[in-house]
C-alpha cells in the first residue's frame, strides 16, 4: 500500500507540481489501486502467499517510482524522496478530519466484529468451526485497514514499522484480547509517533530528519531484540 501511494504521489508531483491537493489524492489513488490488485489476487491464492504477493508488488511499484525520480528534476525528486520517507511537517485540518473519521470508523468496525476478528486471529480453521464466514470477514477487515493506511500515507508519506511494533507492545501491557490489542495499539502508536516526530525535529538542528528513518531504525532494533528474546525462550 505504501509503495502504491508513493508511485501515485511521484506521478502527481511530476505532472501537477503546483496543485496542492494533487499529491494526497494521487497517493490515495495509487494506494487504493494497489489494494484492489492485492484483493483480486487474494481471491485466487492461499492466505499464506499474500505476504509474498505484497512484497513482489511493493518492489515493482518502488522500481517504477525510482525510474520516475531518475527522470525528474532535482527539486521535484528531493521533495518526493522526503515525502516517501515520511513526515508530519504539513499538518492541516482537512487531514485531521479525514484521518480521524476513517480511524473512528475502522475502530468501530473492529469493535462490532470483535468475535469474528478474534476467531480469525486464532486460525482460519478455528474461525470456520465457529461459524465465521472467513472470506467475507477477512476481506472486510483487510479493506478497512488498508484504506485507512492508504489515507494516512497519502498525507504523511511512508512511516514504516509503527504498525508492526505496537501490537507486540500493546499485547505485553494490555493482554492478548483482540479489543485491548486494537485500542492499545492505537494509543501506543500515537504516543510513539509523537516522540519520534519530536526527535526528528530536534536531533539534527536546524534540519528536520525524515520521520520514517527514525521509525525504521527503532523498528529494526525492536525486531532484533524480539527475535533474540524468543530464541532464548526456545533454548
Amino acid at each position: 500500500v505504501i509503495a502504491g501511494a508513493g508511485l501515485g504521489a511521484t506521478l502527481s508531483s511530476l505532472l501537477w507540481p503546483d496543485a496542492q491537493l494533487a499529491l494526497p489524492v494521487a497517493a490515495f489513488a495509487g494506494a487504493a489501486g494497489m489494494l484492489l490488485l492485492i484483493l483480486l489476487l487474494a481471491a485466487r491464492i492461499r492466505s499464506s502467499l499474500l505476504l509474498l504477493i505484497g512484497i513482489a508488488l511493493s518492489f515493482a511499484a518502488s522500481s517504477l517510482t525510482s525510474l520516475l525520480l531518475y527522470q525528474a528534476d532535482a527539486m521535484a525528486a528531493n521533495r518526493i524522496v522526503f515525502w516517501l520517507m515520511g513526515s508530519l511537517a504539513r499538518p492541516s485540518w482537512l487531514a485531521v478530519l479525514l484521518i480521524g473519521a476513517a480511524l473512528a470508523a475502522t475502530l468501530l468496525l473492529c469493535l462490532a466484529g470483535r468475535r469474528q476478528l478474534q476467531a480469525l486471529a486464532w486460525s482460519e480453521q478455528m474461525a470456520r468451526s465457529l461459524g465465521v464466514h472467513v472470506r467475507w470477514w477477512r476481506a472486510l477487515f483487510l479493506l478497512a485497514c488498508a484504506l485507512l493506511c492508504a489515507l494516512v500515507v497519502s498525507f504523511c508519506g511512508g512511516i514504516g514499522f509503527v504498525g508492526l511494533m505496537m501490537p507486540h507492545i500493546a499485547r505485553h501491557f494490555f493482554g492478548g484480547g483482540i479489543v485491548p490489542v486494537v485500542f492499545g495499539s492505537t494509543g501506543c502508536g500515537a504516543l510513539f509517533l509523537l516522540w519520534a516526530d519530536h526527535g526528528a525535529r530536534t536531533l539534527w538542528p536546524p534540519q528536520e530528519l525524515p520521520l520514517g528513518v527514525l521509525t525504521a531504525l527503532a523498528g529494526s532494533l525492536f525486531f532484533l531484540l524480539l527475535i533474540f528474546s524468543q530464541k532464548r525462550t526456545y533454548d
